[in-house]
């Protein structure tokens, strides 16, 4: 969470100076750390998802 609100305030300084470039590198990064880090989350092993992946290519769960 702390990350996703830097990145978002440095993005909007970056709109606000006129710097497009930077603006849209600070979205991308938020939106793929923001996809990265849920995805992590839900293939978490205590998580249904998680079962249901590593359980049946491992089998051990």
């Amino acid at each position: 969470m702390p990350t996703t609100l830097v990145m978002l305030v440095m993005a909007f300084r970056a709109l606000a100076r006129g710097d497009i470039r930077a603006h849209r590198q600070a979205m991308a990064r938020t939106y793929v750390g923001a996809c990265v880090v849920a995805g992590l989350f839900t293939l978490l092993p205590s998580r249904y998802l998680g079962q249901l992946v590593w359980g049946q290519w491992l089998g051990w769960l």
